[in-house]
C-alpha cells in the first residue's frame, strides 16, 4: 500500500515495571495501527548508549542511558496508513514511551533493536501463524504441586505464570487444554512444622493452600483444576495404584537403613551424605539417620528401561543440561526405593497395613493421574502428559522415580519433563528468606508485568 508506514516505539523500563505495556499498545491499536514486532529486552549499557547516540553531546545523555540500561524495555514496531502521525497522536508526550523524532531515526532504531526474524510480515500480526488446530487435539500441562509447609513465594509465581503462558498458547491454537496445578500436603516436614506451630497438619495445609490459590488468582493463572493430596479422590487414586504395584510384585515389605533429608523428603546415599558432611546442602540442617521397617519399590529392576527411554527420546528431559545431569547420575546403579514410612502418621495409609503411610513422593507424583481422574475414562485422553513443568531441584523424582513407577504400573510415560531454573535476587543468589518470600508478588508492577518478566527469563 503506498501510504503504508512504520512507526518504532520503545516502551521504557518504568512503564514496563508499572504494567503499562498493554495500555500503551492499546492506544496504537485504537489508532488503527497493526503490531508487526514486540520484543522484551534488558538493554545493557552498550545498547542503551547506541540508542541515545544522536544526543551524546547533551547533558541528559548519561542519565538517559543509566535509566534505560537495566531494563526491561519493550521494543515495538507498528504499521499502518500514516503510522508516524498516528503514533505521535496516540502516545506522543507520554513519559513511559519514546517515539523517534524522524523517519530516518525510526529506521535506525528498528535495525538496532529488532532483527528481521522479530518482524511479522503481512496484514496482521497473525498473518504467518499456522492455521488453528480444529481436530480436537488434547494438550495436558502440569506444574509441580506446591509443598504446603510455607507461604507462597516468587518461585511459585514464576512456575505458575510460565505454565499459564504455555496453556494459553495451546488454547489459542485450538487445542483442548487441561492445565493442572495444586498442593502437596503430606510428609514429615509438614507434620513437624505444624507441631512446632501448635496446630494440626490440615490447618497448616489449609492456610498454605489459601495462599497459593490467592496468588494464582492475582496473577490470572488459568488452571483447569487444583488438586489437593489430602482430598478423598486423590487418596483413593494413590491406594488403587499401590494395590496395582503390590499385585505386580514390585513393592515388598523390607527395611530401610540410611540417611534422610527432611526438607527435601528424600533418602540420601552414604556417598551423598559424606559429600555434604551429613547435612542438608541448602539449609545446613543435619540429615536424619533412619532404620525402620519399610515397603520397598523395585526401582533397580527398571534402570535399563528408564535409561533406554531417556537416550532414545532426547525430548523427554529438557533442557539438555538436565538430561545430561540425569544420565550422569545413572552411571551408578539404581537402588530399590523406600516407599513407606512408619515413624509418623501424616500421610496416606498403606492399604492393608495402616501402620505405614506412603512415601510423600509416591503420593505427590500420583497427582498427575488423580488430577485427571485417570482410569475413570472421563479425562483419560489427556494422558500421557505433554509437559511436566518443574524446578530443576526435583528432576530425579520426575525423570527417574516417576518413570520407573509408571513402567511398573503399565502406564505410558509423560512426553516431556521441562525443568526451569530458580528465581534469584539482585545479588545473583537464590534468596529463600527475602526476595522470594515477599508477600506482594505482583504489586507494585501488576500481574501483567509479572507475566512479561516471567516469560522473558
Amino acid at each position: 500500500m503506498p501510504d503504508e508506514e512504520e512507526a518504532f516505539l520503545l516502551i521504557l523500563p518504568a512503564a514496563v515495571r508499572g504494567g503499562r505495556v498493554s495500555e500503551l499498545c492499546g492506544r496504537l491499536q485504537a489508532a488503527g495501527l497493526r503490531l508487526a514486532s514486540l520484543r522484551l529486552v534488558r538493554p545493557g549499557a552498550d545498547l542503551a548508549g547506541e540508542h541515545y547516540k544522536p544526543s551524546e553531546a547533551d547533558d541528559s545523555f548519561v542519565a538517559s542511558v543509566r535509566e534505560l540500561a537495566p531494563g526491561p524495555a519493550v521494543a515495538t514496531l507498528w504499521r499502518g496508513t500514516g503510522a508516524l502521525a498516528a503514533a505521535a497522536a496516540a502516545v506522543g508526550g507520554d513519559s513511559g514511551a519514546e517515539l523517534p523524532p524522524s523517519a530516518a531515526e525510526a529506521s535506525r532504531l528498528r535495525v538496532l533493536w529488532l532483527s528481521p526474524t522479530d518482524i511479522v510480515d503481512g496484514r496482521g500480526a497473525t498473518a504467518n501463524f499456522p492455521a488453528p488446530d480444529r481436530t480436537g487435539e488434547k494438550y495436558y500441562i502440569t506444574t509441580a504441586i506446591n509443598y504446603a509447609n510455607g507461604l507462597p513465594h516468587m518461585g511459585h509465581a514464576y512456575e505458575g505464570v510460565c505454565a499459564d503462558v504455555i496453556a494459553r498458547y495451546h488454547r489459542a491454537y485450538g487445542r483442548e487444554v487441561f492445565f493442572l496445578t495444586g498442593a502437596d500436603e503430606h510428609g514429615q516436614k509438614i507434620s513437624d512444622t505444624a507441631a512446632a506451630q501448635g496446630i494440626r497438619p490440615i490447618e497448616l495445609c489449609d492456610r498454605a493452600v489459601a495462599g497459593f490459590r490467592a496468588l494464582n488468582a492475582k496473577l490470572g493463572v488459568s488452571n483447569d483444576f487444583y488438586v489437593r493430596t489430602t482430598s478423598p479422590a486423590h487418596k483413593a487414586a494413590c491406594q488403587a495404584l499401590w494395590r496395582r504395584a503390590i499385585e505386580s510384585g514390585d513393592v515388598y515389605l523390607g527395611s530401610y537403613e540410611g540417611w534422610y533429608n527432611v526438607r527435601e523428603e528424600t533418602f540420601v546415599t552414604e556417598t551423598e551424605a559424606q559429600a555434604s558432611e551429613y547435612k542438608d546442602p541448602v539449609s545446613g540442617v543435619p540429615l536424619q539417620k533412619m532404620q525402620e521397617s519399610s515397603y520397598m519399590f523395585k526401582m533397580a529392576k527398571y534402570h535399563e528401561q528408564v535409561e533406554a527411554h531417556i537416550r532414545s527420546h532426547p525430548e523427554f528431559i529438557q533442557p539438555e543440561s538436565r538430561r545430561n545431569e540425569i544420565l550422569d547420575r545413572l552411571k551408578e546403579p539404581l537402588r530399590d526405593l523406600s516407599v513407606s514410612r512408619a515413624t509418623f502418621t501424616w500421610g496416606i495409609p498403606v492399604p492393608g497395613d495402616e501402620k505405614h503411610v506412603m512415601y510423600v513422593w509416591f503420593d505427590a507424583l500420583t497427582n498427575y493421574l488423580s488430577g485427571i481422574e485417570y482410569g475413570s475414562g472421563g479425562k483419560d485422553g489427556f494422558w500421557p502428559c505433554d509437559v511436566h513443568l518443574i524446578g530443576k531441584d526435583i528432576i530425579w523424582f520426575h525423570c527417574i522415580i516417576w518413570p520407573a513407577l509408571l513402567l511398573s504400573l503399565g502406564i505410558p510415560l509423560p512426553r516431556c519433563v521441562l525443568a526451569h531454573g530458580f528465581v534469584h535476587g539482585s545479588d545473583g543468589r537464590h534468596q529463600l528468606d527475602q526476595f522470594t518470600r515477599k508477600k506482594e508478588v505482583a504489586p507494585p508492577f501488576g500481574a501483567q508485568s509479572a507475566c512479561w518478566l516471567s516469560g522473558a527469563r
